[in-house]
């Protein structure tokens, strides 16, 4: 099970090069959904800060994709 990061920390990491390709479990509300034809972005919101993170699902995910169609704004993750 991995820690929990909060959004104003991803947001305010100094060196932000050096998250990318880590695993981090953030929690928070969904804000928008914008389904594209080979990807969907989120943008969640987890109450840290005014700023929004925004969350990437490709296509390879297939179960993840169906369940966030079944999803709306406001709904929590």
């Amino acid at each position: 099970m991995s820690m929990r990061t909060r959004i104003k920390a991803l947001l305010r990491h100094p060196d932000k090069a050096s998250l990318i390709g880590q695993e981090h479990t953030v929690k928070g509300w969904i804000k928008t959904i914008r389904q594209q034809k080979n990807c969907t972005f989120l943008e969640l919101n987890d109450g840290s800060c005014f700023a929004n993170i925004q969350v990437l699902i490709s296509p390879e995910s297939a179960e993840l994709q169906k369940m966030i169609e079944k999803l709306s704004t406001g709904c929590s993750l």
